[in-house]
């Protein structure tokens, strides 16, 4: 992996207890899990066809270093946030080749169902 490709620093924020309201019941909300860099890519070739003739969303690829704490900790449905754009994690980070070098994260602009009331802020 060149690391000069990694030119997106991002935050991964997770969607967890923040404390409890006054009245004794959990307030839910966006918690930072981690900065990474990464390289960012539109979808390409099937793949983008596939989406296109599926759903009009933004679909996008970060590809990122692994790390198997990084595997382990990122899970769908997480937020990606990249300069001003938010991003939502579609599955679980995917190390493509095997080789445990990177993991291609797969987001879209499409908020996921979080349960519940809106509490989140």
């Amino acid at each position: 992996m060149n690391p000069g490709e990694l030119n997106h620093y991002l935050e991964i924020k997770e969607y967890a207890n923040s404390g409890t309201d006054d009245d004794g019941f959990p307030i839910k909300g966006w918690e930072h899990l981690t900065n990474v860099w990464a390289s960012k890519q539109g979808l390409i070739g099937r793949a983008f066809y596939a989406a296109q003739a599926v759903q009009s969303e933004n679909d996008v690829t970060f590809r990122i270093r692994y790390t198997e704490t990084l595997e382990s900790s990122i899970k769908a449905g997480m937020q990606v946030i990249d300069g001003t754009d938010t991003y939502y994690l579609k599955v679980n980070p995917v190390d493509k080749k095997g080789n445990r070098k990177e993991l291609y994260l797969i987001c879209n602009n499409v908020e996921p169902s979080t349960g519940g009331g809106d509490n989140a802020g």
